[in-house]
């Protein structure tokens, strides 16, 4: 596996099809982007 530590307004990309997750250190917002869009995540 990988880590990483990202600052404030930090970004990845994570390939698709790749198992992965985010563990918050501290309080922030989380920002999903997907392209193409996934008709899973409408609402």
């Amino acid at each position: 596996g990988r880590s990483e530590i990202l600052a404030a307004g930090g970004s990845f990309i994570v390939p698709s099809g790749l198992v992965h997750g985010v563990k918050a250190l501290e309080a922030g917002r989380l920002v999903d982007s997907f392209a193409p869009h996934r008709a899973d995540f409408l609402a």
